[in-house]
């Protein structure tokens, strides 16, 4: 269910199968580079900037640079206790794909002593997933369930903290902004492989394959567009793999796609001309956090219908 649909930023809740729990998802667009991004979540201290209603962050081990067992204390409105967690936080990488993945998940082990006047959260999972939409834009998808804890009722908790995903990605937008991390970035092996990626043409093409067919139902046909298509590669290369250009390419092999779909070349042309239903396609595309049966096809064949009422 859709909560949430503002500043860019979509928020949802669903039931969690089998519990009384519920989790949250926030999906956002953010204007700056994957590995960018990736430096703001390695900055545990300075979570308290950006993470709704976290008053507290550090690092209580190192395993390594992607392992790390972290404390973080969150405020809590009176007469509610602050809460306290210790967490266990991965980071996996997947750069050839064009992925991130910093996975989250409360530890029960006291590695951190408990205090009588915070509840201590041991009922917590979720992730931040990045995907990369261009060498300018990551697509980022916030999944949590949580049980606060404590003597409020789980209802009324959900009603103080279900925005909290929505306000984070907010302030993670405006945080990302700050020149220190770009800088980090360009010290981070992660920008060279990266680079590199964005500049080859086998890889960029196998991406674009990969990531179109999934919103279609005839994969096959997908991959021979973008496959004769000579221009749509080097014109993403040329543009230094800016988002513009991959919007650009996307938008060309949807048009081919569709016009294929019918032999009527009347309505077929209108389908590649309706901007609203380009939108659409790319806001599908844009917030998909996977639980969706949407698909260019399904969305062709609404305009269809549509036109034929007309």
């Amino acid at each position: 269910m859709l909560i949430i649909n503002k500043n860019d930023i979509k928020q949802y809740q669903t039931s969690v199968r089998g519990s009384d729990l519920k989790e949250f998802i926030a999906i956002t667009l953010i204007d700056a580079r994957m590995e960018v991004v990736g430096e703001v979540f390695r900055d545990i201290e300075a979570q308290p900037l950006w993470m709704s209603t976290c008053i507290e962050a550090r690092i209580v081990k190192k395993i390594d640079r992607n392992r790390l067992i972290i404390y973080t204390v969150m405020n809590s409105p009176w007469p509610a206790k602050d809460r306290d967690i210790v967490i266990k936080n991965d980071t996996m990488y997947d750069l050839k794909n064009g992925k991130g993945l910093i996975t989250f998940e409360a530890l029960k082990e006291p590695l951190v002593p408990l205090r009588k006047d915070r509840v201590r959260i041991t009922e917590l999972i979720g992730s931040f997933k990045m995907e990369y939409l261009g060498r300018d834009k990551t697509k980022l998808i916030y999944r949590q369930i949580v049980n606060p804890g404590g003597d409020v009722p789980l209802e009324l908790a959900y009603l103080m903290i279900k925005n909290n995903p929505y306000k984070t990605l907010l302030s993670l937008k405006k945080i990302v902004k700050n020149a220190t991390y770009a800088t980090q970035a360009k010290e981070n092996p992660d920008e060279k492989i990266i680079d590199k990626l964005a500049k080859d043409d086998k890889n960029l093409r196998e991406t674009l394959i990969r990531r179109l067919s999934k919103y279609v139902e005839n994969e096959n046909m997908i991959k021979r567009i973008i496959t004769e298509d000579k221009n749509l590669i080097k014109n993403i290369i040329k543009d230094n793999g800016a988002y513009r250009s991959i919007k650009a390419a996307t938008k060309k092999v949807y048009q081919i796609y569709m016009s294929k779909l019918i032999n009527n070349e009347s309505v077929g042309q209108r389908l590649i001309n309706d901007e609203q239903l380009e939108t659409e396609i790319i806001e599908m595309i844009h917030y998909d956090y996977g639980d969706t049966e949407i698909s260019v096809d399904s969305i062709a064949r609404k305009y269809i219908e549509k036109y034929a009422r007309e």
